[in-house]
This record gives structure tokens, sequence and C-alpha cells, in this order.
């Protein structure tokens, strides 16, 4: 059963058993956890979205973000990438999060939404795919 038909699913279910008539936000969201097995590398190896800090070779941790305007303003990405703790000393670990949203939805139309569920999903494939290098992605294979 494929994600999207899940999602049309509950929608209905939403929607007989509740009689929701209103949807205040709708989003769709990835948190990708990324992990090197080294014990330092040069981030810019892996990824184009990162921290610049001109006068500094050493980081002890680090959040980095935006927020990016979809479809004139009704829509927006977040973006943010971000290291985490380490488990062991030769490994490094990433969070990359990506969630699309709406805070201004004009139908509870399962139709409609899953026609955005689509829209928001090739949004975040191409930010996600635009924001990794070819060595990181190797790591996926």
């Amino acid at each position: 059963e494929s994600f999207k038909e899940m999602v049309s699913q509950g929608l209905k279910a939403l929607e007989i058993t509740l009689g929701i008539r209103k949807i205040q936000r709708l989003g769709l969201r990835y948190i990708n956890k990324l992990v090197i097995h080294e014990k330092s590398v040069d981030i810019e190896e892996y990824f184009l979205l990162r921290p610049l800090i001109p006068h500094s070779n050493q980081i002890n941790s680090f959040v980095v973000g935006i927020l990016e305007p979809h479809r004139d303003g009704r829509d927006s990405l977040k973006v943010s990438l971000q290291d985490e703790e380490k488990i062991t000393d030769n490994e490094l670990r990433y969070v990359f999060d990506l969630d699309y949203f709406s805070q201004y939805v004009d139908s509870v139309s399962t139709e409609i939404i899953l026609d955005w569920m689509d829209g928001a999903h090739d949004v975040i494939f191409s930010f996600f795919e635009c924001s990794l290098t070819d060595k990181i992605k190797k790591l996926f294979e």
C-alpha cells in the first residue's frame, strides 16, 4: 500500500468520523538522519547547505536553516541541518529536516490535499537533491 493511499484513507476516515470541514495547517515533513563513518570531515564535501564561519576552522556544534516561500507565499519550506551528538568517535551524525507546509488551506477535499501533497513532495525532493553532494549521496547506495 502506497503512502498516498494511506493518506487518502486517513483523510476519508477523518471526514466521515469527525466531519472535519476545515484544516488549519497542512504539512509534509521528512526528517533525514545521516551518518558518516569518519572521525572528522570537511563538511562542504557533503553538504551544500552548511554553516560558513570565516574565522574558525573548528566548531563544536551547528544548526543552519532557511524558510523559503512557495505558491506566492501561501506555502513555505522550512529546512534545517544540524549535527547530533556522537555515539562513537568514528562517526558523525546529522539531521536534515525538510518541512513543507501551508497555513492557508482552502479545502478539505481529499483530491485537492493529495494534489497539494504531490507538489510538496516535489519541492522537498528537489531541495534535498540540490543540497547534498554526490559524496554523501553515495552513502545511500
